[in-house]
């Protein structure tokens, strides 16, 4: 009990100012606390190289806004120089090609897990790997070191593994006439331009699903993609006069605009299997077919590149069906200081070629028209080829990383074989140039279907090291390449 008086002055206060006051309160003892100090070191291994990379989440990939063309997510670099322009997908290709620095133009590289999935070696090919479901993609802009087989850009796409619960996802994107704009202008007519490049229609379905076929154990990823294109060719018709022999010259029907279609199916499944805490294998496997006009076309030569217009009748189809890709890698931190992994690839394996339409008649000879307003048309027919080929790759590799330094040796062989496009042409091999709706020229092809295989392999060894001494970084990569000699075999070829 605590009492407190007020006074002022010398005499007592009056008995109505005068109180006591009475407070209770508990004295306790303090709560002992303790605080805990952790302290420790940066770590030793250098994480800063001449190494030039970017990477791009899966997150990232499944929210932008743009077309799951890979096209679409080189364009987002700004170092590389894109081939192909289809950043909103109003023009899906079978591939683009891509570069750095003022490299060649097919030094770009795609890879699927850190494996080519290029045409014989080259940075692409007709199988377009799928984008939208991958857990990251990383591009290598720069100091590859040994393990690098270019000194151009690399577009590693690292998938999607199952886990211990299913989920999935489900995309769909599409667009149509409706959501396009027309400047074809009186003015603009008057130039020449009677009908524009336009959409009918171009969407795309792409659903993913993963989970567990064994808890803890063994996993499953797939996916399956669908896109189809239709786009109208501008200023080009269908010709009144495909299929019938006895007319010889391009007759546009004003009222039918030539339509350049394309379709894509691919599906995709991962296997994923741990036996061990320190061992996964993963097992993946691809299929993808594509028709590029099948129905129609008219957007060049058939293939896309445009160095001279076709009417529907005149377009060969672009076809890749199917293509394939099988991988097979091992992964296995054998301490936390050594990383052992060895892959195998068996693809792309793919059928790429031509033929002419099943509505058209392969005994007509082709028209190339070179004079008039029709200048470079191509109708009455195509001539067609087919192709085969495929990669395979088995590489390995062991990376130490003792502290201050980060040491990686490996070994890659690749093997390519091939069969050079057969060519095919109309039943009398011939090709008709016109001027003015004259023939002044025919070209005569000799053989049906000359071939030519190649067989050839790469064998490399490498070594690469960073070592960090201090403040300084140091790396460096030796790589031993060698390239055996194609062994050939050519059909001969008749002159007629």
């Amino acid at each position: 009990m605590w009492g407190i008086e007020t006074a002022v002055g010398t005499e007592p206060l009056p008995d109505v100012n005068r109180f006591i006051a009475t407070v209770n309160a508990d004295m306790k003892v303090g709560g002992v606390a303790e605080t805990i100090t952790v302290t420790g070191e940066a770590p030793t291994v250098d994480v800063a190289s001449t190494r030039n990379q970017q990477v791009i989440s899966g997150q990232t990939v499944a929210e932008i806004p743009s077309s799951r063309q890979y096209s679409a997510f080189t364009h987002l670099i700004p170092a590389i120089n894109v081939q192909q322009n289809d950043f909103e997908g109003s023009n899906p290709a079978l591939y683009s090609v891509f570069q750095i620095h003022g490299g060649r133009r097919n030094e770009g590289q795609v890879l699927v897990d850190g494996m080519n999935g290029g045409y014989q070696g080259m940075g692409v090919s007709g199988y377009v790997p799928e984008v939208g479901n991958s857990q990251e993609v990383v591009f290598s802009l720069s100091g590859g070191l040994g393990e690098a087989t270019t000194g151009g850009p690399q577009m590693n796409l690292v998938g999607k593994q199952g886990g211990n619960r299913f989920a999935g996802t489900f995309f769909v994107s599409g667009t149509g006439s409706s959501f396009q704009g027309n400047n074809l202008t009186s003015d603009v007519r008057a130039k020449g331009l009677t009908a524009a490049n336009s959409i009918q229609k171009l969407w795309e379905v792409n659903p993913s699903l993963g989970g567990p076929i064994v808890r803890d154990r063994l996993w499953f990823f797939g996916t399956y993609r669908y896109q189809i294109s239709r786009q109208n060719v501008a200023s080009m018709f269908v010709n009144k006069n495909a299929g019938d022999p006895t007319k010889w010259t391009y007759d546009p029907d004003q009222s039918q605009q030539a339509v350049d279609d394309g379709t894509w199916k691919q599906g995709n499944l991962r296997l994923t299997w741990q036996p061990t805490t320190r061992n996964k294998i993963n097992v993946w496997s691809s299929v993808q077919y594509s028709c590029i006009n099948c129905i129609q076309g008219g957007d060049g030569t058939g293939l896309g590149f445009g160095a001279s217009i076709s009417s529907p009748e005149g377009s060969m189809t672009n076809e890749n069906h199917p293509s394939t890709l099988t991988q097979v890698s091992w992964q296995s931190p054998v301490t936390p200081r050594l990383l052992l992994e060895a892959n195998a690839q068996l693809g792309p394996y793919f059928w790429w070629g031509s033929r002419q339409k099943d509505a058209f008649d392969a005994t007509l000879i082709p028209v190339q028209e070179n004079g008039g307003k029709f200048q470079r048309i191509n109708y009455r027919g195509a001539n067609w080829s087919g192709h085969t080929g495929f990669t395979n790759i088995v590489q390995g590799a062991a990376s130490y990383v003792p502290g201050s330094h980060s040491a990686k040796f490996g070994f890659r062989y690749h093997n390519n074989d091939s069969t050079f496009p057969k060519n095919y042409y109309n039943n009398s091999q011939l090709k008709y140039i016109f001027q003015d709706g004259v023939p002044n020229q025919v070209t005569m092809y000799a053989d049906q279907a000359s071939q030519q295989e190649q067989k050839q392999s790469m064998f490399a060894l490498y070594a690469q090291d960073r070592w960090t001494i201090g403040r300084l970084a140091l790396q460096g990569g030796l790589r031993f390449e060698h390239l055996g000699d194609p062994s050939m075999v050519k059909a001969p070829l008749t002159v007629t």
